[in-house]
């Protein structure tokens, strides 16, 4: 669906947006805790999605959510578990 719906592809690219630009915001200790997180090709990737809009190779895209964001998510799950620890 992904490659054959035009909105499809226009949600996906608008929240990778958002996840991209969303961990731009995140507090520098958080970068600092976790070296081994992406966190400047991620922040990049958005500068890629809203500049370069018409040039997006769709097959990239579907990638990057197949294959980059599934171990991510992973890493993104454990800070936050972290976090609830700090927190509880």
């Amino acid at each position: 669906m992904f490659m054959t719906d035009v909105r499809t592809r226009a949600a996906v690219i608008r929240m990778l947006q958002e996840l991209s630009e969303s961990v731009r915001r995140l507090h520098p200790l958080l970068h600092e805790n976790y070296p081994d997180f992406p966190w400047r090709e991620v922040m990049g990737f958005r500068n890629v999605l809203v500049h370069d809009y018409l040039g997006l190779n769709p097959e990239r895209i579907w990638d990057v959510v197949t294959i980059h964001l599934p171990p991510l998510e992973h890493q993104v799950a454990r800070m936050i578990t972290n976090l609830d620890r700090l927190h509880s």
